[in-house]
Parts: structure tokens; C-alpha cells; sequence
């Protein structure tokens, strides 16, 4: 039996309301990102002068100087290494500990796996000043394997309860 003209206008009407909040969501958060593109091509004096004016003088020197002078550069290949030895670390760990919790049966199995799973549940903002203390007492402060460390050990829970399930 085929909707009647009032249930297909509801239809309408649900599917436009939907489609509406979609585009103003897009818009909400495209529109920081476009606005940051093009304000990144203004000089320092356009920007004080007219923030959401378009640059009327684009200019790529603001992308050398942040290389070159504010040191993103460095900041950048910092953020890789960190990243890349912090997810090798993790990966490495956590599938060791998966693959024994998923695969063979000992006493204590499932205590380990809900210890683990409290890790995840567990606040980091709880733990920042004992680890903080924990770290500058192992002189890891300001180093990467500090951080390295600290991001492995707070990934690992998550790690184990993804691939003990797959």
C-alpha cells in the first residue's frame, strides 16, 4: 500500500530538518578551518587591523618564518618521532599481551584483561602529578623516552582491549 501524501510530507519534512542540521554543522566546523587557511597568508598588520577580511596582500613568507624562525620545524619532527616510536612501542606490547590473553588459558587471565580495562577507565587527569613526580624522579623529565614512556603506558590498555577482541 503506497504512503499516503501526508505521511510522504512528514517524510519531507524529517529528511530537510535532518539535512539542515547537517549543512549548519559543516558549516560550524568548516568554517574555522577556511578562516585559519586564509588568515595564515596575512600579514601581522592585516590581521590587528581586520580579522575576518580577507588578505588584500597574500603572503607565503608567514609559512618560511614559522619553519625558520618559531621553529615548527623542529617541533614537527619532534612530534613524528614521538609518535612513530609511541605507536611501535604500543603496538609491539600490546599485541604480545593480547595475543596471550586471547589465545591461551591461565589462572588470572581475566583479572589481567579487567585490569587492563580499568587502565582505560581510568582518568589521566587522576594521574598527571604522581607521574609527573614518577618521571622527573627517573630523570625522563624533558626527554623524549619520558614522554614516549608516558604515552605508551596510557595507549596500552586501549591496545590490548581492541586486538584481544579482533
Amino acid at each position: 500500500m503506497p504512503d499516503s501524501p501526508l505521511d510522504q510530507l512528514g517524510h519531507n519534512i524529517r529528511r530537510g530538518i535532518t539535512q539542515l542540521i547537517f549543512v549548519v554543522y559543516g558549516t560550524i566546523v568548516v568554517f574555522p578551518m577556511v578562516w585559519l587557511g586564509y588568515t595564515a597568508f596575512k600579514p601581522t598588520s592585516e590581521l590587528f587591523a581586520s580579522a575576518w577580511a580577507l588578505p588584500v596582500d597574500w603572503k607565503l613568507d608567514n609559512f618560511i618564518e614559522a619553519w625558520t624562525e618559531a621553529q615548527i620545524g623542529d617541533f614537527f619532527w619532534n612530534s613524528i618521532f614521538v609518535t612513530v616510536t609511541t605507536l611501535l612501542l604500543q603496538l609491539f606490547l600490546g599485541a604480545m599481551a593480547s595475543y596471550s590473553l586471547a589465545k591461551y588459558r591461565f589462572r588470572g587471565q581475566d583479572l589481567i584483561y579487567y585490569a587492563f580495562l580499568a587502565g582505560m577507565m581510568f582518568p589521566i587527569f587522576l594521574g598527571l602529578v604522581p607521574l609527573f613526580f614518577l618521571v622527573k624522579g627517573m630523570g625522563l623529565l624533558d626527554s623524549h623516552i619520558g614522554i614516549i614512556l608516558v604515552y605508551a603506558a596510557f595507549g596500552i590498555p586501549f591496545t590490548v582491549f581492541v586486538l584481544t577482541a579482533f
